[in-house]
């Protein structure tokens, strides 16, 4: 228990350590621009450019600050009240958002297959994490790659994939790519314009609907994450 306890402590700390180095940067570059502007007269258009950037770190802050919030949230528990969520609707739903990211990026989103199911839960956190993983996979997917949807169910649970062929993760880091604001290589940088929270804040919802979500694949040889939630007795 105090080794539990212990490796808790030390998660809360590092988490804290991070969000702190996370906040910290868009906060510099925005106080930065701020005082080259104010070191001397600047024209009008000088003055929009610095408030335009300066407006650039705030909606990155803003967001950042959102997915804290979500995060800690899921990280609570599951909520008392639940609905019966329709899995396949929700599937096409994300399909649909997934399918628009695609055609901008140069991949293929599709559904490979699908079938009726239905688990307890929050339909707009369930979407959340679904989304998280079909952005995920069509940021780190090169053009002319495909993201392929499906769901099953089986033995008390359905299954949710999302597989591409995208870059792929290192076995040993399977468990690490779900942890905050893990950037695990130059590809999986700040430049991609996210903060690293995408995976955490999935998982944690997921858990938070008593369910798992895990990570198969091989660098260069593409990804499949799998959510698994009880299934609703029919």
């Amino acid at each position: 228990m105090l080794a539990h306890l212990e490796q808790a402590f030390a998660q809360s700390r590092r988490f804290a350590a991070d969000a702190a180095h996370e906040l910290r940067t868009p906060l510099a570059a925005l106080r930065g621009s701020i005082e080259v502007a104010l070191r001397g007269e600047r024209s009008p258009e000088e003055y929009r450019r610095v408030l335009a950037s300066g407006l650039e770190e705030v909606e990155r802050l803003i967001r950042l600050s959102e997915d804290l919030l979500l995060l800690s949230r899921s990280m609570a528990g599951p909520e008392p009240t639940r609905a019966v969520v329709d899995l396949e609707a929700l599937l096409l739903e994300v399909f649909d958002v997934g399918a628009r990211l695609g055609q901008t990026a140069g991949v293929t989103v599709r559904i490979e297959g699908a079938t009726s199911a239905t688990a307890r839960g929050d339909v707009t956190a369930l979407r959340r994490a679904l989304v998280n993983l079909v952005e995920n996979a069509v940021k780190y997917t090169p053009r002319g790659g495909k993201v392929e949807l499906s769901l099953t169910a089986a033995g008390g649970s359905a299954e949710v994939t999302v597989a591409d062929t995208g870059i792929g993760v290192e076995p040993a880091d399977a468990e690490r790519i779900f942890e905050p604001f893990v950037r695990l290589d130059a590809a999986r940088s700040r430049d991609t314009g996210g903060a690293g929270l995408g995976l955490a804040i999935a998982r944690s919802i997921v858990v938070a609907h008593r369910g798992t979500l895990s990570v198969e694949g091989r660098p260069g040889s593409g990804s499949r994450f799998t959510i698994r939630l009880p299934l609703v007795p029919a």
